[in-house]
């Protein structure tokens, strides 16, 4: 059964009459989750699908049973929404927002939104760096190019994942073959981070890291909410499954 929106429900269950009356009617109450709202910011939309910045996440979060509700809008479209009506804001391969933007996210955050970055051809670090600094988990460094698409040895020099919290509710999908899906994945290029002081108070917690240690996926709260940020471009480059990240709430 589908509820059109959530809440609590009240309802009633009833039987066909026997010789019990008294059992043949049971009333109950029953709390519904709201859905999620999902704002998907595309930073490079292309005309090929599958080459769609968003592709991938689009198809993970609309997948049948998914919890969200998604908006997806180009990187102009998207950075003037009222992040408020959301849950969840995601920047796929997204310019540094202006500095209004930028507040407006950092207002989003500490006010219990949820923010996801993934990395890309137009993350410019520097930019992002001071833009968005307070929110982020660590500072961006540079882009580190582990192969060329067009090497012939591409698939033995690229990146792949090393050490992944598969405990951390972020992964709870990639169980069986959505797991060696992840762990097979190949990284071109990614973006390195700054170190972080494991002390500090706000301190990031890296989730997954490459083979040579830079860390692939790092979360941190600030505030209210949460940002999450993925080093790498999240397309047909990276990925190959599309899979939900339950962490969205």
């Amino acid at each position: 059964m589908r509820f059109p929106q959530g809440g609590t429900v009240l309802g009633q269950v009833t039987l066909a009459p026997d010789a019990l009356i008294e059992d043949d009617r049971r009333s109950f109450v029953l709390p519904v989750p709201r859905a999620l709202k999902a704002l998907v910011v595309n930073g490079s939309p292309h005309a090929t699908r599958y080459r769609d910045e968003a592709f991938f996440v689009d198809a993970a979060l609309t997948a049948p049973g998914s919890p969200v509700e998604v908006a997806t809008r180009d990187a102009e479209v998207g950075l003037r929404e009222d992040f408020s009506a959301y849950d969840l804001v995601l920047l796929l391969n997204v310019p540094a927002p202006s500095a209004d933007e930028a507040q407006k996210l950092a207002a989003f955050v500490e006010n219990g939104g949820g923010l996801f970055i993934s990395m890309g051809d137009r993350v410019n670090p520097e930019a992002y760096n001071q833009r968005l600094g307070p929110v982020l988990p660590r500072p961006l460094r540079l882009v580190r190019t582990s192969a060329e698409r067009d090497d012939p040895d591409a698939d033995t020099k690229s990146a792949r994942l090393a050490q992944v919290s598969v405990e951390h509710v972020l992964f709870s999908p990639f169980t069986g073959q959505a797991e060696e899906g992840l762990v097979g994945a190949r990284f071109y290029k990614y973006m390195l981070l700054e170190a972080d002081s494991p002390g500090a108070a706000g301190a990031s917690q890296v989730l997954a890291t490459y083979e040579d240690g830079a860390p692939a996926v790092a979360v941190a709260r600030k505030g209210k909410g949460a940002w999450r940020c993925s080093p790498a471009r999240w397309t047909a480059t990276g990925a190959t499954s599309p899979s939900a990240p339950p962490s969205c709430r």
